[in-house]
């Protein structure tokens, strides 16, 4: 069986900015003002359930199907647990959205706690599932979005396991893309200091503690999605992330980058903090030992695929050798998957 519809990825603030901008002068219009809402991005595994017409559930993440003999990080029985629940959000989807019957329903969470994610506040939690969003299949080409508005409809459906993202502390912004380069700038400033706020001090694992636990709570960024400004643009999503989690730090400008070798500064760059950590985890949803050299080539492959997938705009920006880069990141992605491959093989040995 094959993953059917996945959770989108999220991209950052420049990116949706420059898009947005760039639609905006393209129909001769000035870009416009949005309001956008922010939830907590918790640092765990994406996990979707499918729920199909005649009730059976298909359990997801990422990379794979989710069952009792491939029970990723206890997710199948996490499901069967609160198989209830779940089912409750279910019928109350269906039944809100007519004719739902006779379709595809996808509830996709974040799922973390103890022994999925390291180094965040949310290691210290049970187990557990935040619901992002839920989704309808309406044929193949198409699908229905509930989208953070419409989520709060189903907040007494779940349970002390299985909880709304939008009932967690949330922020607000409103953004004016028709402002300077500089207002703009601003803003993302604004929307950096609210994430080291959630940095410093993770929401999520704050709401589940008690008040007198003292240990660092490192969250990981927020999600920013659109719920106000034109219809086009509603639901619109960016990430922010903090600085123990982002992928790439402020570039170096081109001038920088020529005292250097460009592509290998670069990739550095783009590799620094939690990119090539993920990878590791992206090796486990597949279902590959993350401590056998013989996956080399397919870490690698996750990684560079990641770079330029993320920072490909970036890259022509700068105007580097998209090979080039390539190339440098793939390099330093194996020194870094065999260090880990040595120091596994030295914990066994001890």
């Amino acid at each position: 069986m094959t993953i059917d519809i996945g959770f989108s990825k999220i991209r950052d603030f420049e990116y949706i900015a420059k898009r947005i901008i760039e639609n905006s002068n393209y129909h001769g219009v000035r870009p416009p003002v949005m309001t956008f809402t922010g939830t907590v991005k918790i640092h765990g595994c994406n996990l979707g359930i499918c729920q199909k017409p005649d009730g059976r559930l298909i359990i997801q993440t990422r990379e794979t199907i989710v069952n009792e003999s491939n029970n990723f990080f206890g997710a199948y029985d996490f499901v069967q647990k609160n198989k209830e629940a779940l089912e409750k959000i279910f019928d109350a989807v269906r039944k809100s959205y007519y004719p739902a019957d006779y379709k595809d329903i996808y509830i996709f969470t974040e799922y973390f706690g103890q022994g999925i994610q390291r180094k965040v506040g949310v290691k210290h939690l049970e187990r557990r599932a935040a619901i992002l969003d839920i989704v309808i299949k309406d044929d193949e080409e198409n699908k229905t979005k509930l989208g953070y508005k419409k989520l709060s409809n189903y907040h007494d459906l779940g349970n002390e396991s299985v909880m709304f993202i939008t009932q967690y502390p949330g922020f607000r912004q409103v953004v004016d893309f028709g402002a300077s380069e500089e207002e703009l700038r601003s803003v993302l400033q604004i929307l950096q200091d609210y994430t080291y706020e959630v940095e410093k001090n993770c929401p999520v694992a704050r709401f589940h503690l008690p008040n007198d636990f003292n240990e660092p709570l490192i969250g990981e960024g927020i999600v920013w999605q659109a719920i106000e400004g034109p219809e086009n643009h509603l639901g619109l999503v960016f990430k922010v992330k903090g600085v123990k989690h982002v992928k790439v730090k402020e570039p170096k400008t081109p001038e920088e980058l020529a005292l250097m070798d460009a592509s290998t500064a670069f990739a550095t760059t783009a590799l620094e903090s939690g990119r090539l950590e993920q990878g590791i985890f992206k090796l486990q949803e597949k279902l590959l030992d993350p401590k056998d050299i013989k996956n080399t080539s397919v870490y690698v492959r996750w990684v560079v695929c990641d770079v330029t997938d993320e920072l490909g705009d970036k890259i022509k920006e700068l105007g580097l050798d998209a090979r080039a880069v390539a190339v440098a990141v793939g390099k330093q992605a194996a020194v870094y998957f065999m260090n880990h491959v040595k120091q596994g093989d030295q914990s066994d040995a001890d």
